[in-house]
């Protein structure tokens, strides 16, 4: 079950599935064997009757599983990503970024609303009625929580993005999708649509490449929607590279 502010953007009861696999093993091996996994998992979650899924991570780099996985009925998802910071130049532009503040939680909440909202007009995640709130709420524990951090882009008295990114202290959960100890992670990124052609995305996300190296930190990560039309080029033209491919199906499917 994930925590209540996940609940928007993951399913209400999710399995996680790790497949080990001899790199000898044959596509139709690979594809027995997960169906055998999907078999197991509709016996542990018959009693659900929705809001479900089997999810797993499979490496990016290997293509040849995208058509087994496909063959399954498995749907690729999300994308895991990665980026060295210190592959990455500074960016200047007009306008400016700063640290949100108590008085903006409103706003804040509401550009993180509209991020959700964006991503769930693909199927990408979903809006239960308690989003915004428990949007508001994870926002008032970040402007006290120092292993957090969140900025807003500012122009002509209002703001128009918003970037959340967690420190390493709170990203223990990435470890085992990483080689490297110690990642950051992009908890959420947006702009308003009047603004994303005016690079806000860019140097919000560029602020936080130099907040990390004032920190010690040498890589961040983050998860981005497949589904999402701006998502994978956005990061990829940031320098991110995918290392895990999020795979999901209904397991009672």
């Amino acid at each position: 079950m994930p925590d209540e502010l996940a609940a928007p953007w993951e399913k209400l009861f999710r399995l996680h599935l790790s497949i080990v696999v001899n790199p000898g093993i044959s596509g139709e091996e690979f594809f027995s064997l997960v169906r055998l996994c999907r078999a197991k998992a509709r016996e542990v979650s018959y009693a659900v009757r929705e809001d479900k899924e089997l999810l797993l991570n499979w490496p990016a780099s290997d293509s040849a599983a995208i058509a087994l996985l496909k063959r399954s009925g498995f749907r690729r998802t999300k994308f895991f990503a990665t980026l060295d910071i210190d592959e990455v130049p500074l960016l200047r532009g007009e306008g400016r970024v700063r640290p949100i503040r108590g008085e903006d939680l409103d706003r804040a909440a509401g550009l993180w609303l509209e991020e959700i909202r964006f991503d769930a007009s693909f199927g990408a995640v979903q809006e239960i009625d308690s989003t915004h709130h428990l949007l508001r709420r994870q926002i008032q524990e970040i402007l006290s929580d120092e292993r957090i951090d969140a900025w807003v882009y500012e122009d002509q008295c209002s703001f128009y993005g918003i970037a959340v990114v967690s420190w390493p202290e709170s990203t223990s959960w990435v470890s085992p999708l990483v080689t490297h100890p110690g990642h950051a992670y992009f908890s959420c990124i947006y702009a308003d649509p009047d603004y994303r052609s005016r690079g806000v995305g860019k140097l919000l996300a560029a602020h936080a490449h130099q907040r990390a190296r004032e920190h010690g930190v040498q890589r961040i990560a983050l998860h981005f929607s497949c589904l999402n039309p701006i998502s994978p080029s956005f990061w990829r033209n940031m320098g991110y590279r995918d290392l895990w491919n999020a795979w999901t199906i209904d397991p009672t499917n």
